[in-house]
């Protein structure tokens, strides 16, 4: 092994010599971040067990998806089948034990779907039964392994349907039981192998939720007349757990938005659970039993406010949390703000699931964390973070709490937080903004609400207090606005909220004495609820989202004179009380989360920069072949090198952080040695900024389990060590 500074030294020596071309600006661009090899937060998805291959597949679901998902008892595994279904949500899954099949049907995109595919652990393969059940939504599927047939009940045809279905792996036949259940959708059905029967309950009828349980023998529906049962609800979600002879139930909505209750059927009574550790409240989730592990398994769902993305197993007596979640849950109006000493974003509380939230998250710009502080400020809203250099702490003042505003100042170290105790502080508020001025080691604070009165009062943090300032002009009292440092020219930047007159659109600048406002030739619309970031690698502020009287999502920037669109091929969806911040290390302005009205709270990340990175994609078994995309906006006839290691280091260079370990100096030195297994992985970007490499894994069983980590670094001489870009890594998992 070499220490870094060697492994740093061998990557120059090898590629510097490489003719490069002037240093060009590039296109600026919005990159959304998929930190995990785990699906990403959803709901109205589906899920089926291969018990041949002793795999859970999952499709879709989310805002309309068409991935496929396997989990192999122990790891998530992204699948690139040739053919899929087109994306969708709304549809349900069954495993056709017989044919060594899953069987999806139905859906919508847009539209309502009657359309039938089938997976071989391979392929996705779309079927033209010559009959088949009109398009629907919200319908249930399960599969009775004693008659080999796909039942299928229910959903949402423009009505509630009531219609059963069977499938025999080439056709649908309508059946037509004496007895049926009332029209529904949104129920959930499971086979129970004990008893050969497949169960349906709840769902939502003609008057809403119901709350019976029915069984279906291939040739007629019994509802079962029960004292107990789960009570009314619908977006729950069943499976059959072979080892207990029971049908699992978990979650769903009725009269609370959400449900976290456990209850087993035996065939003759449903029992609740009362169990400590269990997955969160939700609905819209999926569950299917685990062959490889023998145990129910369960993800995602909708916690009433934001999708989710954690999984659990049900082992007969106790949920376990596998997977837990590997972001920071859908919310608004948090705080974000990046710490330059441990090279960190860092965001705050918010509103999350219905409820004010005080946990404490870390992005590394590769993967969020979630830190568990021995003490944390109280649960809020609306408040406002800042990094102050100085004394290398994250600053919070203020936002709303369960029991109203809030006055208190504390300080993040990156392990704990503490409450300061300063002589003077600032009046209770929310909706307020904050900046840490560099130049002078202040904190600067404008507005926000108190007591439903618009502030325009200007405070700084010194470190130990808080000092109101007197300035001869200041910005009209307002709330939710945002400020930013512009470092280029030394000078807090204020743009727009909500005022006494409205929407504002106006520009401001504090240089520690006085405001002054700016008479830019363009300005963004009128806007509250927006952020501003301040890249000083590129001398600009940023703008993005907020709500206004009209669409206002684009990117803005600000140069110190005027205001300039931006022009970018990829966006976020517009936002607004969403979190930015200036991650100084990667050079790139980072977004999470935020709310839109139509889709609820968001929890996905962006950053906004010259940004280089990587995306994997093939098979990951021995025999296969991994496809490597490599990515560099602005680095256009660059040269690149790619690493693959066993581990995730990190290896610092030149203030950033290549996740792999120095293993990955193996691969890069013998890569070119081996061009039947490592193929392009040295070269120079094309005119795009792109490249193309793979990993044609060897066909030996013994890798099956490891995990292979890539990232790759392009070149500049002028550059820092040598080093202008650094991606994120990718870790793909070796399957069987």
């Amino acid at each position: 092994m070499r220490d870094s500074r060697a492994f740093r030294s061998m990557l120059f020596t090898a590629l510097a010599a490489a003719a490069l071309p002037a240093g060009a600006a590039g296109q600026m661009n919005w990159v959304q971040h998929t930190p995990a090899q785990n699906p990403t937060a959803r709901a109205y998805h589906a899920m089926a067990c291969d018990t041949a291959r002793q795999r859970v597949v999952f499709f879709g679901g989310g805002r309309r998806s068409n991935q496929t998902w396997e989990w192999d008892g122990r790891a998530w595994a992204l699948r690139t089948p040739a053919a899929a279904p087109s994306a969708r949500a709304h549809h349900a899954m069954a495993y056709d034990a017989a044919r060594q099949r899953v069987v999806l049907f139905g859906g919508e995109s847009g539209f309502w779907m009657a359309d039938t595919w089938e997976w071989d652990g391979t392929n996705w393969t779309q079927r033209s039964p010559a009959t088949c059940p009109p398009a629907r939504i919200g319908h249930a599927m399960a599969y009775d392994a004693a008659r080999q047939r796909v039942v299928l009940f229910g959903g949402d045809t423009g009505s509630w349907a009531d219609d059963t279905w069977e499938f025999d792996g080439h056709n649908w036949t309508a059946c037509a039981p004496a007895t049926r259940p009332p029209g529904r959708y949104y129920h959930a059905m499971a086979y129970d192998a004990a008893r050969q029967r497949v169960v349906l309950f709840g769902g939502v009828g003609l008057q809403g939720a119901l709350n019976d349980t029915w069984e279906w023998d291939g040739t007629s529906w019994t509802p079962r007349a029960l004292v107990t049962n789960p009570g009314w609800r619908y977006h729950h979600a069943m499976a059959y757990d072979p080892a207990g002879q029971c049908i699992v139930l978990f979650g769903g909505s009725s009269v609370y938005p959400v449900q976290d209750d456990t209850w087993v059927w035996d065939g003759t009574a449903w029992t609740v659970r009362p169990i400590a550790t269990k997955p969160a409240a939700r609905a819209i989730h999926a569950m299917a039993y685990d062959a490889a592990s023998q145990r129910v398994l369960l993800f995602g769902g909708w916690d009433g406010a934001a999708f989710l993305d954690d999984t659990w197993a049900w082992d007969g007596t106790t949920w376990k949390g596998l997977l837990p979640a590997v972001l920071p849950s859908g919310r608004y109006a948090h705080a974000l703000a990046y710490d330059e000493r441990r090279q960190r974003s860092v965001l705050f509380g918010g509103l999350a699931g219905g409820l004010f939230r005080n946990d404490t998250w870390e992005w590394d710009g590769t993967a969020w964390s979630s830190c568990a502080p021995i003490t944390s400020p109280p649960a809020r809203v609306l408040h406002a973070l800042a990094y102050a250099a100085g004394r290398a702490r994250i600053l919070l003042f203020g936002g709303n709490g369960v029991q109203g505003e809030l006055g208190d100042t504390w300080e993040w170290d990156g392990t704990s937080w503490t409450q300061c105790a300063p002589v003077t502080s600032p009046p209770a508020r929310n909706g307020h903004a904050m900046a840490y001025d560099a130049r002078r080691d202040r904190v600067v604070l404008f507005g926000g609400l108190h007591q439903q009165a618009a502030l325009s009062d200007t405070w700084e943090w010194d470190g130990t207090n808080w000092l109101q300032c007197a300035p001869a002009n200041s910005p009209p009292a307002r709330m939710d606005h945002a400020i930013a440092y512009d470092a280029a020219r030394n000078r807090v930047v204020l743009f727009g909220g909500a005022g006494l007159q409205g929407q504002l659109n106006d520009t401001w600048e504090w240089d520690g004495t006085n405001w002054t406002q700016r008479a830019p030739a363009n300005s963004p619309l009128a806007r509250y609820g927006h952020a501003l970031a301040g890249d000083a690698a590129r001398q600009r502020v940023v703008l993005f989202g907020g709500v206004g009287y009209f669409s206002v999502s684009p990117v803005w920037e600000w140069d110190g004179t005027g205001w300039t669109q931006g022009t970018t091929t990829t966006m976020p969806p517009g936002r607004y009380y969403h979190g930015m911040a200036y991650d100084a290390a990667r050079q790139c302005v980072i977004c999470f989360g935020g709310n839109v009205s139509n889709y609820g709270f968001w929890n996905d990340t962006w950053t906004y920069g010259h940004l280089a990175t990587l995306q994997v994609t093939g098979s990951p078994r021995p025999g296969g072949t991994l496809s490597l995309a490599l990515s560099a906006p602005g680095d256009q006839g660059r040269p690149y090198q790619v690493g693959t290691s066993l581990g995730t280091g990190p290896i610092p260079i030149s203030n950033r952080l290549l996740r792999l370990s120095p293993d990955a100096l193996l691969v890069m030195t013998v890569a070119g040695q081996w061009p039947g297994v490592f193929r392009g992985y040295a070269g120079v970007m094309d005119p795009t900024g792109r490249a193309a490499a793979s990993i044609v894994v060897p066909y030996l069983p013994a890798l099956i389990g490891l995990r292979l980590h890539s990232a790759f670094l392009t070149f500049d001489p002028a550059a820092p060590q040598g080093i202008q870009s650094v991606s994120n890594t990718q870790t793909v998992a070796i399957t069987s």
